[in-house]
């Protein structure tokens, strides 16, 4: 068996990440809006018609929110590279680049690290710039906080699925970004199986 044998593709099809969006576009709604509803109540109230100051926060916000999330993609990426040089990834191991027809950018690292390593990468731009504004903005009731967490937890499906499927294997186990594909491949350890 050569080498290449030995790894395990841990890998996610850009359709099915697409089939499983909804799964996380509910999950993550549920899990925000409900506890800023019980905490802090609905902050505009469906009486119709909006008054015109409403309507003005609410463009005001939903601008400044989409260019919040437009600086945020490139962040994003950035937090995985940061997460790759933390595990002490050789700054030329680590490319950044772009799939215009998916619409996505990546990063991409061609080193090998442990599978515990690979899950920090994975998880740190969730935790930065989706969980930790999701508290702060269900700790202080600021409604388009939680938005952009919402959107920042939303748009990391992906790294979420991937750590998701990457639960069975143990920490120890050597890991790389799949050359090609969206995932990792996966090397046991001799002991494992």
């Amino acid at each position: 068996m050569s080498d290449h044998d030995a790894w395990q593709e841990v890998t996610i099809p850009i359709r099915e990440i697409v089939l499983r969006l909804g799964w996380w576009l509910v999950m993550a709604a549920v899990v925000l809006c409900v506890p800023m509803v019980w905490l802090w109540g609905v902050p505009y109230w469906p009486a119709w018609p909006w008054p015109a100051v409403w309507l003005g926060e609410i463009a005001r916000g939903g601008a400044l929110l989409l260019l919040a999330y437009v600086v945020s993609v490139p962040i994003h990426e950035g937090l995985h590279a940061l997460g790759m040089l933390m595990t002490r990834t050789p700054r030329s191991e680590i490319t950044f680049g772009a799939r215009i027809l998916h619409g996505v950018v990546y990063v991409h690292c061609s080193a090998e690290m442990k599978l515990t390593s690979y899950r920090l990468v994975l998880i740190l731009p969730v935790l930065l710039t989706g969980l930790l504004p999701a508290v702060w903005g269900l700790a202080g009731g600021n409604w388009w906080i939680v938005a952009y967490a919402y959107l920042m937890i939303v748009s990391a499906a992906g790294d979420l699925e991937m750590y998701w499927r990457l639960r069975r294997f143990p920490g120890d186990a050597l890991t790389r970004d799949h050359p090609d594909l969206l995932g990792c491949e996966v090397l046991l350890p001799e002991s494992g199986s």
